[in-house]
């Protein structure tokens, strides 16, 4: 397939056959090599055939296969006359990424990492199929996952300052009457749960500022730890995904539409089943941010324990939280005119400046975070959003580093002894429950972060802010 360079990190496929617009690719020299080694760029060109895609259908730096879309995709749908896709959005709803801030340094808590690990890694429900020890009521459930943050204040395992600090204010518009039984059934049991595959807890130590003021505006500083978190909505977003396939894929046919593969579902956004859709999947949002501060109730206690203060006593505010699997209504210029579009976000994050009408508080003033894992030997980084991300990715970017091996060559090529030799050399504590999930995550399984932000930051995508490296890394 042949790529027009348009800048130096911008590349289009022009529109072709089916292609109702063109391709938009955020790159590399250096990444681009890896677009055409899996089907990230054929689901790439598939998502530019999509009835009321506006402008282009665009890859991110870490883009790589996924089912549907490709993971690292973003597609925007004139909200009439467009479609949704739960293969755009993907399984697990809302899997997004927090940090938590503290106001410990390095120096203080170098003596006590093995503690911390092994206290985090007892309190941290982690693993494939893990379950917490809340479990919640069919109808408690269902609150949960229509009030998102605010039931989570509720029922103690947030405060009121917690929510401020979260995408959306960690609540969409969502009906748990949308959602089947078998799907709450299977997400009630894993409240505060980590899960399996690429969702870590990770303790960091903040190496590089970038940018002073900003950093200071946020309460980040040089030597501070931090803590990461990605996971979503575990079992439920899953059977949610998989119950709206299930019902869409047979009525495609009734709008012409046709299946590419056995995911490539869409339908039109304002038929009643995509609404239904949205509404479900709004549901598991909630319950990916509500998952995400039980988790944080852990951690916050975790670090109680070891250090013998309360948790506000340790600073552990949250700094921000961002989904990056996601479908969203927003507001977009559009040959001249304000649209409302639905923008699915596919393996990508928000990246918001300040004065959006989005944002609230003190985010309103300096930009949304944006939050960038790398793998878990390299490190991550917190950058800012910019207006120019506005006008050309719709407010987006990547999201993290991005496969180069599938799982499976991963497990063929890495030992368990590789992963824990490579982290031992640069002093990281590796916790797991799973010997073969820590093979595939290895760091030589993931695309080099500093590449991957190279081209989003030179091409004013997103501007840096702070840079951490691992010190415990807790996988399923």
């Amino acid at each position: 397939m042949e790529f027009k360079r348009v800048s130096p990190y911008k590349f289009v496929v022009e529109k072709h056959g089916n292609m109702r617009v063109d391709a938009l690719l955020i790159s590399s020299d250096k990444l681009i090599q890896y677009v055409e080694k899996d089907k990230a760029l054929e689901q790439l060109l598939w998502v530019a055939t999509l009835p009321g895609i506006v402008k282009y259908s665009i890859g991110m730096p870490d883009i790589h296969q996924g089912y549907a879309f490709p993971i690292g995709g973003v597609g925007a749908f004139f909200y009439d006359g467009g479609v949704v896709s739960p293969g755009g959005v993907g399984f697990d709803i809302n899997c997004g990424v927090r940090v938590i801030k503290t106001n410990l340094k390095y120096d203080y808590i170098k003596d006590s990492l093995e503690e911390l690990g092994k206290t985090l890694f007892k309190m941290i429900p982690a693993g494939l199929g893990s379950t917490s020890d809340y479990t919640f009521s069919i109808e408690e459930s269902k609150r949960a996952m229509k009030l998102g943050l605010e039931w989570a204040v509720e029922k103690g395992f947030a405060k009121e300052e917690d929510i401020e600090n979260i995408e959306d204010n960690g609540r969409l518009e969502a009906d748990p009457d949308c959602v089947s039984r078998h799907a709450i059934e299977r997400g009630r049991e894993e409240f505060g749960t980590l899960g399996a595959g690429n969702h870590f807890l990770e303790v960091d130590k903040v190496v590089e500022i970038y940018d002073k003021d900003l950093a200071n505006a946020w309460g980040l500083y040089e030597g501070q730890i931090v803590v990461w978190m990605h996971t979503g909505s575990r079992g439920l977003g899953h059977q949610i995904a998989t119950d709206y396939l299930d019902l869409m894929r047979p009525k495609m046919e009734k709008f012409g539409f046709k299946l590419v593969d056995r995911d490539s579902v869409y339908f039109p956004i304002q038929e009643d089943l995509s609404q239904r859709y949205l509404l479900a999947m709004g549901s598991a949002a909630n319950f990916a941010w509500v998952n995400r501060q039980v988790l944080t109730y852990f951690v916050r206690k975790a670090f109680s324990k070891v250090f013998g203060m309360d948790y506000e006593k340790l600073g552990m505010e949250i700094l921000y939280d961002v989904a990056h699997n996601i479908a969203k209504q927003e507001q977009y210029e559009v040959n001249g005119k304000l649209e409302t579009l639905l923008v699915h976000r596919k393996g990508a994050t928000r990246s918001f400046p300040k004065g959006h009408p989005k944002l609230k508080g003190k985010f309103k003033e300096t930009g949304q975070p944006v939050l960038l894992p790398g793998d878990m030997k390299r490190g991550s980084y917190i950058l800012v959003g910019s207006e120019k991300s506005i006008k050309e990715t719709f407010g987006s970017v990547a999201h993290g580093a991005g496969r180069v091996l599938s799982r499976h060559q991963a497990v063929k090529q890495i030992t368990f002894e590789d992963v824990q030799k490579e982290l031992q050399r640069e002093g990281i504590l590796l916790y797991t429950n799973d010997k073969v999930v820590a093979r595939e995550e290895a760091p030589l399984a993931y695309k080099s972060i500093d590449l991957v932000v190279e081209p989003i930051v030179n091409e004013g995508l997103a501007n840096l802010v702070a840079r951490s490296k691992p010190l415990i890394v807790i996988k399923g």
